[in-house]
């Protein structure tokens, strides 16, 4: 597996502006803007086994300097150099909606809880699902495959669980924030799992980032973006996302299509513009995943979790949080490709949305798109089922 740097910008700057005192880095050849502490670490590649939030600033510089130095580009490590990071002493915020705290990581999920334990609670009592089949390719023979076309076990799924208590965290909080709790949301890859994936195969997965300058409209999204979107939009994204793939090569052709320099595209919608970046899979990937248990960012038994993300704490039954945070519609786009050099691969762009509720709940809306919501969060988790689900999660990780 390789991280994708995003792509540049026009101004091939590196903004932090999530801190106190932050400044405006230039790098030549660096990605776009980075705009938060999150973003930061997705684009570097980098995970902590703690939020950054947990950081104080010294402890914060020495460790992300050792990390750069270490693991980075040169573009990424000359940052340090150029423009040294000015941090102030870094605090949670509980109000914000898209922090390091809402996302989980390799190491953990969305506010230090358990990944296995985040992932158990969310399969074990959703409130609301989504379900959206992709037109994926026949991976087990050799790429491309045209002659087979596609077949059925591609398909995005998305959980949403209310109530999810935050005291479960193996991170320490404020007690006032302990005392709350937050809307999860997971959301997954399935590939077809009968067979193992042929060499010839790259699999790359782009996403673009959700944050507070969202496109509302996209919580009634069908699945397709179309109502963000037009047809000639998508359709020119993929013929971008193509011909990058067929002009490139190794990990650099799992590019995000650049919205601003196509015409059908404008204006750029919000949910669309502020950083879409990639992540390339191939064949041992999937592979050598099979018999695995899928975390996020790495294949397990022919799934792929690609985000886990909780909303910000509240009150245990707020219909709010449930509202805002299970309406959100992720675009993601999945790329398959040969690795032959000049070859053109198939795309599909996806909106993920939970909009099927389970018994006792209603699929979450907001009163800016719908009018007034009425959704439901049904019975909140017994403490015998978080139990279970601990239990559950203990013996997935001893596995």
């Amino acid at each position: 597996m390789s991280v994708i740097a995003f792509q540049p910008s026009q101004a091939d700057q590196l903004q932090f502006d999530g801190y106190e005192g932050s400044q405006l880095c230039h790098v030549h050849g660096a990605p776009e803007p980075i705009h938060d502490r999150r973003t930061f670490l997705k684009r570097t590649g980098l995970t902590l086994e703690t939020p950054l939030s947990q950081f104080q600033a010294v402890e914060l510089n020495m460790y992300l300097t050792s990390k750069l130095s270490s693991s980075l580009s040169l573009a990424f490590a000359s940052l340090l150099v150029s423009c040294p990071l000015a941090f102030s002493e870094v605090l949670p915020d509980s109000s914000s909606t898209f922090t390091e705290d809402n996302y989980g990581w390799p190491t953990y999920g969305p506010w230090g809880l358990n990944n296995s334990l985040y992932s158990s609670l969310l399969s074990r009592q959703p409130n609301t699902t989504g379900k959206y089949p992709l037109s994926g390719p026949d991976i087990s023979t050799t790429a491309p495959s045209s002659e087979t076309g596609t077949v059925d076990g591609w398909a995005w799924t998305i959980d949403v669980k209310a109530d999810i208590p935050i005291n479960l965290s193996n991170h320490s909080y404020t007690p006032e924030v302990e005392a709350e709790y937050f809307t999860g949301a997971q959301i997954t890859l399935h590939a077809p799992s009968n067979a193992e994936t042929d060499l010839s195969w790259l699999v790359c997965v782009l996403d673009w980032e959700v944050d507070n300058s969202y496109t509302d409209d996209l919580r009634r999204d069908d699945g397709s973006c179309s109502t963000a979107l037009s047809s000639q939009c998508r359709s020119d994204m993929a013929d971008a996302v193509a011909k990058g793939w067929s002009t490139q090569s190794g990990t650099n052709r799992c590019k995000c299509p650049d919205l601003t320099t196509i015409d059908s595209c404008a204006p750029v919608p919000a949910a669309f513009h502020s950083g879409c970046g990639g992540t390339i899979y191939n064949a041992t990937d999937l592979n050598d995943s099979r018999n695995s248990t899928s975390h996020k960012d790495s294949w397990g038994a022919g799934q792929l979790v690609v985000q886990t993300y909780g909303g910000p704490p509240t009150s245990q039954g707020n219909i709010t949080a449930y509202d805002q945070t299970g309406s959100l519609a992720w675009p993601y786009m999945v790329v398959w490709g040969s690795i032959a050099t000049g070859s053109t691969p198939t795309s599909q762009l996806t909106c993920i949305r939970a909009s099927n509720a389970s018994a006792g709940s209603e699929v979450p809306g907001t009163s800016s798109v719908d009018g007034g919501s009425s959704a439901s969060l049904g019975k909140g988790m017994s403490s015998m089922g978080v139990l279970a689900s601990m239990l559950v999660a203990v013996w997935m990780t001893v596995a």
